[in-house]
């Protein structure tokens, strides 16, 4: 009998929440180098490939340094888009609510949908750049914009460094302090100003004769204000998210110490 339940197969356990996050936050990073610019596997030719399945196994050594488990990178790879598919049925089911009461969603759900939101909004913008020539320089601002404020609230330089170096060489890690709480908020001001700029120029336009120039202007502006509030909305996760960026540097700094006492006794 105890034979037959050691054959058993055990099922491997669901992703925790604070694995799903530290994910998206790596998809988020690298995700042109993880799934490429078609956006899903076997799109590419062998070197290409090759690179996705190296930076999917660093995910999954992420993931195993902040507390998760150790999962093989395919796993990892097929929990990312069921992810992004529930997301997508997610955000579907709140455009039809009627102005009731929206689904109730995990922060990384919130997380997973704001990636998905903007996957779409840049595909939008590229097919606006090549079909309308006279939106292409408000295009381009647009995307400068969004830079512009990615960088203003992006994470301390170690936690965005996580997948890519964490595990060349051993390092000395500083955990961040509590300045970027404080910082997220005043980005949040700002950004809801921008937003309710956007919202008076709007408004403005639509009151004023039709035109192609002015339609061209009138959908740039709405892109922008997407993006703003797509931007506002990411601070607010960064800051929920903090805690776990924290654990995963004492994670690694843990693993750097490790490795470095290991290579010592070696010698």
């Amino acid at each position: 009998m105890a034979a037959q339940e050691s054959t058993k197969i055990r099922r491997e356990p669901n992703f925790s929440e604070e694995e799903r996050l530290c994910l998206l936050n790596f998809v988020q990073q690298h995700k042109i180098k993880l799934l490429g610019k078609a956006g899903r596997p076997g799109h590419g030719d062998d070197k290409v490939e090759e690179r996705k399945a190296k930076y999917w196994k660093l995910c999954a050594q992420s993931i195993k340094a902040a507390g998760g488990r150790e999962r093989d990178w395919k796993k990892v790879r097929k929990q990312w888009f069921d992810l992004k598919d529930k997301a997508k049925k997610l955000k579907s089911e709140m455009g039809v609510t009627g102005g009731g009461p929206k689904p109730s969603s995990s922060a990384s759900m919130e997380l997973a949908m704001e990636v998905v939101a903007r996957e779409a909004l840049e595909g939008i913008r590229k097919r606006a750049t090549e079909v309308d020539p006279m939106g292409h320089a408000s295009v381009e601002m647009s995307q400068e914009s969004s830079q512009d404020s990615e960088t203003s609230t992006q994470l301390p330089p170690n936690a965005s460094a996580v997948g890519s170096t964490a595990y060349s060489e051993p390092a000395t890690t500083t955990l961040p302090s509590a300045e970027p709480s404080s910082a997220a908020t005043g980005s949040l001001v700002a950004l809801q100003q921008q937003v309710n700029l956007l919202q008076s120029q709007i408004e403005e336009l639509q009151t004023q004769p039709s035109s192609l120039q002015r339609a061209t202007e009138l959908r740039q502006l709405k892109f922008q204000e997407e993006l703003l509030k797509l931007e506002k909305k990411k601070v607010d996760l960064q800051s929920q998210s903090l805690e776990l960026q924290r654990k995963m540097l004492v994670a690694l700094e843990s693993l750097s110490s490790h490795t470095l006492l290991r290579s010592m006794s070696e010698q």
